[in-house]
């Protein structure tokens, strides 16, 4: 039988320590769930929709890429492959050799995000690039091929390359695919958006903005050497056979006017005349130089490619 303990004071009641560890226990359990929910979010391996399905990262433009990845890359080129089908058939055709093999995966990629980052940025090695791929809701791994690299489980291409068992799939060196799937488990409060945002913000009130494109870039280096910095995107327009063309870029020291001007009227006149778009213009807001055109995609890929440089293989 429990007695009153000396001085007044009453014993415990029978169950009144447990229904305090129990105050105790429930939050914390709870908010275990939530956090162990949010780190399956990056990594519970893809499947077929009709059978548990997995939710998916944010995916769908260039700036949703500059989110989910570490900060400082120096490259990163964004292609929506399904939802138009001349951007996706001039990817295949151009980029193909930067792009996941569907033979290799087992899946026909639909949006890929390849980053790349500077020197020695994984590793001292040559490789410092990942690709990030959505090869769509019904993918299923049919790698049998098994391995773990720093505790993050992976499919091995083979002993130098794999790709994650998460959606999107990160691709590339053994190395850097662990370095990213342990990013996104702990985020920290810094992405490669923060490297790009000034100039993706430039294009705030136009008509079609860096959310928009369907194939993008940004970069470090281009053809512009008054330039430290870049973002470029296509869009699909309205009209059948036409994309906007949009590039934005950061000048490595302030121009003055007449330097401005003779940009203006050189890239222009390229562009009106030589080129054949339907209409570029190019406009200033303070250090930043913005590109808007129209033309069909051959055009506008072309001066991507080789005018500026932007797009890199």
């Amino acid at each position: 039988m429990i007695m009153a303990s000396k001085g007044g004071k009453k014993a415990p009641q029978k169950g009144a320590g447990k229904k305090n560890w129990m105050k105790v226990a429930i939050p914390v359990f709870l908010i275990l769930i939530m956090v162990l929910s949010i780190f399956a979010i990056f990594t519970s391996p893809p499947s077929d929709v009709s059978d548990n399905p997995v939710t998916e990262i944010r995916f769908n433009s260039i700036v949703d890429g500059l989110v989910i990845v570490p900060p400082g890359a120096d490259y990163v080129r964004y292609a929506d492959i399904q939802s138009d089908a001349g951007i996706g058939d001039w990817t295949m055709s151009n980029l193909s050799g930067s792009i996941p093999d569907p033979n290799t995966f087992g899946g026909q990629p639909q949006k890929d995000l390849l980053v790349n980052y500077p020197e020695e940025y994984f590793g001292p090695f040559a490789e410092q690039w990942v690709s990030i791929t959505d090869f769509g809701p019904k993918y299923v791994i049919k790698n049998p091929n098994q391995t773990t690299y720093q505790g993050v489980p992976m499919r091995a291409i083979n002993s130098l390359y794999t790709y994650s068992e998460t959606r999107p799939t990160v691709s590339g060196r053994i190395q850097n695919v662990a370095d990213m799937i342990l990013y996104w488990s702990n985020p920290g409060n810094r992405s490669s958006y923060d490297n790009y945002y000034d100039l993706i913000v430039q294009l705030k009130g136009y008509p079609v903005n860096a959310t928009d494109a369907r194939l993008a870039v940004v970069g470090t280096t281009s053809l512009l050497n008054a330039s430290d910095r870049y973002y470029a995107g296509i869009t699909p327009a309205a009209e059948e056979g036409k994309y906007h063309y949009q590039a934005v870029l950061h000048f490595n020291r302030t121009l003055n006017e007449t330097e401005k001007q003779q940009y203006k009227n050189q890239y222009e006149l390229i562009g009106n005349t030589i080129a054949g778009f339907d209409a570029y213009q190019i406009n200033y807001q303070g250090d930043y130089m913005i590109l808007n055109a129209k033309g069909d995609l051959n055009t506008c890929v072309k001066d991507m490619t080789d005018s500026w440089r932007f797009i890199k293989a």
